[in-house]
């Protein structure tokens, strides 16, 4: 990732909260030998009267009434497990996904979290969480790939992707820590279902970027060879090559899940530089001052021009602690402008 997002867009989490705390209460009320609560019981009162909930609800409580005692201990750990984020991102911390609990759970499971999901909709929670992490976004592009533009709040939505995909993970699928605005493109063409903390070709875990955490990746062309690339009209570009700098195993996830160096690398000859203009717009309003132009290549030249003599000592540590380092010198100085 090139940025993440404000963990205040995730405060407003009561949806998922009420949800969870109802189901834990279910499955521990049943283990004692008790009876499992009514939903209107305690439930928040802009829940408590939503059928779609309600009538999930009761499949999934009428399923855990079928199940032993045993069986309903492994959903409980299941239901913590999938729902301690951030700590499943470290690659280590264990997290159990929905086909290690009985199978008549499974679908009662999937259909009660995701007609919560559904009322973050109508309830306009997910407006208001898009509103702040547009309000705090750097660039306002899609962080997973610095390339997608976000629509303002109130255009189109941008796809709300399941970090923690919910046909594997149904537990945290209306919890607003594993729900991550992102590009239609990252979410749809490369993302789609793939799981984030677990490699489904070695089946090995894996460690991630936390999109509402406080570490990103960089990305440097230092490396790139002036004048030694394809040729495009009458001028030479370099050979580049795209480094991705950061905690080395959570960029190796970014990088296989997203394709970052290939979808970078594949539209350079369409441009006189690589597809880093919404990484460039990050940079930018990182060290202020500036107003990103993105319209013709000629006015993104003139922005880069006025950029690169002012970027100072200091401003050059706010950009390398967070942005795309060395991205915006290495253009100017190994000539591909």
């Amino acid at each position: 990732m090139l940025n993440v997002y404000s963990i205040t867009a995730t405060a407003e989490n009561w949806v998922h909260d009420a949800v969870y705390a109802k189901v834990k209460s279910a499955l521990e009320a049943l283990n004692s030998g008790g009876t499992a609560p009514d939903w209107a019981d305690g439930m928040h009162e802009d829940l408590a009267d939503r059928e779609a909930l309600k009538r999930c609800y009761d499949a999934f409580r009428a399923a855990a009434e079928g199940l032993s005692v045993k069986q309903r201990t492994k959903v409980l750990r299941v239901l913590e497990d999938q729902n301690n984020i951030p700590a499943v991102f470290d690659g280590v911390t264990a997290c159990l996904r929905i086909d290690a609990t009985p199978a008549r759970i499974r679908k009662p499971t999937a259909a009660l979290f995701a007609a919560a999901f559904d009322a973050l909709k109508s309830l306009k929670v997910r407006d208001r969480q898009y509103q702040t992490i547009f309000d705090t976004l750097p660039g306002k592009c899609c962080p997973f790939c610095g390339i997608e533009p976000f629509e303002s709040p109130g255009l189109a939505r941008e796809d709300l992707d399941h970090y923690l995909p919910r046909s594997l993970y149904p537990f945290a699928g209306a919890n607003l820590r594993n729900l991550a605005p992102m590009g239609g493109k990252c979410n749809r063409a490369y993302k789609k279902d793939q799981d984030i903390i677990c490699d489904d070709n070695t089946g090995q875990r894996r460690r991630c970027f936390d999109p509402y955490g406080e570490n990103w990746a960089t990305v440097s062309l230092m490396a790139s060879r002036p004048f030694e690339g394809e040729s495009v009209g009458p001028f030479r570009l370099p050979a580049w090559q795209v480094d991705l700098l950061g905690d080395a195993l959570s960029v190796a996830t970014w990088d296989q899940i997203f394709q970052i160096r290939h979808r970078y690398l594949s539209e350079q000859a369409q441009c006189a530089f690589p597809r880093v203009d919404g990484a460039f717009r990050i940079l930018v309003q990182r060290a202020g001052g500036f107003h990103f132009d993105t319209g013709r290549g000629d006015r993104r030249l003139r922005t880069i021009s006025r950029f690169c003599p002012s970027v100072d000592s200091r401003r050059r540590r706010s950009l390398e602690a967070g942005g795309v380092r060395d991205a915006v010198p290495s253009m100017c100085g190994i000539g591909c402008l």
